[in-house]
C-alpha cells in the first residue's frame, strides 16, 4: 500500500509540473449572421358561409372569418384582399356583389392592394385578424348556388 501510494503522488507532481509549464495561445474571431424580414400564415383564412340570401329582403347578410400570421418583429406589413369582390353564380352573368371590412360595425373597406405605410410588427408572435363580409341587400339575381375563392394576402 505504502508503494502504490508513492506512485500515486509521483504521478500527481509529474501532472502538476506539466500544467505549471504550460502556455497558451488565443486568436479572437467574429460571429455574424443576418435576420431578413419575412412573414407566414400559421392559421390559415377561414370560409366564410353566409348561408341563404333573399334578394327581396332589405337586410343586407354579414359574415366573417380569422387568418393567423406572423412577422419578424419590426417587419413592414400589408393586409388585403384582392378584388373583385364579387360571388360567381350559376350562371356567368349572375354574380352577387359584395364586400370586406376590417371592422365589425362594417365602415372601414378592406384593402384591394398595398395601400399606405404598412404596419410594424410589434414581436414575432402571431397575430390574428378578422375580415368581415358583407352582401348588400336587393341585388337582382337569380336562384342557385354562388360561390368564389378569394386570396387574403400578408406583403412585407
Amino acid at each position: 500500500m505504502k508503494r502504490f501510494m508513492m506512485v500515486l503522488m509521483a504521478a500527481v507532481l509529474v501532472l502538476a509540473a506539466g500544467t505549471a509549464m504550460a502556455a497558451t495561445a488565443t486568436s479572437v474571431f467574429a460571429v455574424s449572421a443576418t435576420v431578413q424580414p419575412t412573414c407566414s400564415i400559421s392559421t390559415g383564412a377561414t370560409a366564410i358561409a353566409f348561408g341563404t340570401y333573399d334578394p327581396l329582403s332589405a337586410t343586407p347578410l354579414d359574415g366573417s372569418g380569422t387568418v393567423s400570421f406572423r412577422c419578424t418583429r419590426n417587419t413592414l406589413y400589408w393586409t388585403y384582399i384582392p378584388g373583385p369582390w364579387t360571388i360567381a353564380g350559376p350562371v356567368p352573368a349572375d354574380v352577387l356583389s359584395m364586400n370586406f371590412y376590417s371592422d365589425a360595425a362594417y365602415t372601414a373597406l378592406y384593402s384591394t392592394g398595398k395601400v399606405g405605410g404598412g404596419t410594424a410588427s410589434p414581436n414575432n408572435a402571431p397575430q390574428t385578424v378578422t375580415y368581415y363580409g358583407r352582401i348588400p341587400a336587393n341585388q337582382y339575381v337569380a336562384e342557385g348556388a354562388y360561390s368564389q375563392n378569394f386570396t387574403f394576402t400578408v406583403e412585407y
